[in-house]
């Protein structure tokens, strides 16, 4: 009888999981590749032709709101006549030479072994606001007028003439509106008044310093700026002033003390 078991019979192979996704298509591989190299393309020319143009806009709208509230160290000095503290303060990027006088024909034509150029301060962090390195930035910040309008308020330092006689200084101050990386910062200078303060040394031997100002948290149109002769400490009194109708704006700047002697007050 023929037994219904076969020994020795071979088992039968595992059988293997069927794979039914579709295989993906190479053209459909070639799309998904053109559309990301287009991608990659369009960035790179947006960035290209945009991209310096905004970052500029930033960088100024970002140093504008840093030149509102500016405050350098207390008694930091921001204008050095003395020889000696004057070259320290040159050799610091912060510090540079005034430019060429606005009156007469030189500081001291032949000058003294021991005369050095004035140290005058322009913040390298505001570069973007402040474009011109001339005059000495004594003091940027905002302040706000009575008619409520906040203006960022700029008054540099600048030396007119040097010489054995003695020394006279100019102090202005301008009201700014904030503009653009391409037109600066805007000065309507057809609605603006200027308040040039003036100031004479007796002697070619006097040395004017000015120091970081202060706001006056009480009146936000008035700062004050010291200023030493010598070892003589001062203050000079600003406001920012803006008349209603007319549009006009200006500086003011007056001595409340001190050993300078005021020379003239120009107004313009």
């Amino acid at each position: 009888m023929l037994s219904s078991n076969v020994t020795g019979a071979a088992k039968p192979s595992q059988s293997h999981a069927l794979n039914y996704a579709p295989r993906q298509r190479r053209t459909r591989r070639v799309i998904v590749a053109v559309i990301m190299m287009c991608v990659v393309l369009l960035t790179a020319v947006f960035g290209f032709r945009f991209g310096r143009g905004l970052y500029e806009t930033w960088e100024y709208s970002w140093q504008w709101k840093r030149a509102l509230e500016f405050q350098p160290p207390p008694e930091a000095v921001l204008y050095e006549e003395e020889p000696t503290k004057a070259r320290a303060l040159l050799a610091s990027p912060d510090y540079h030479p005034p430019a060429k006088i606005l009156l007469g024909v030189g500081w001291y034509p032949t000058p003294p072994a021991w005369w050095c150029a004035p140290a005058c301060y322009t913040p390298r962090s505001l570069n973007r606001i402040l474009v011109s390195e001339q005059d000495a930035v004594v003091w940027v910040h905002g302040r706000t007028a009575a008619s409520g309008t906040q203006f960022l308020v700029i008054v540099r330092c600048s030396s007119i003439d040097f010489g054995p006689a003695g020394d006279t200084i100019g102090l202005y101050g301008r009201t700014y509106l904030q503009g653009t990386p391409k037109s600066g910062i805007m000065l309507r200078r057809s609605r603006t008044s200027e308040d040039t303060l003036v100031l004479q040394l007796k002697s070619g031997r006097d040395h004017f310093r000015v120091l970081a100002g202060q706001p006056d948290s009480a009146d936000l149109s008035h700062f004050t700026i010291p200023f030493e002769v010598n070892d003589s400490r001062g203050i000079i009194d600003g406001w920012v002033r803006d008349t209603v109708g007319t549009g006009t704006k200006w500086v003011e700047l007056k001595m409340r003390n001190g050993s300078a002697k005021r020379l003239v007050r120009i107004v313009y």
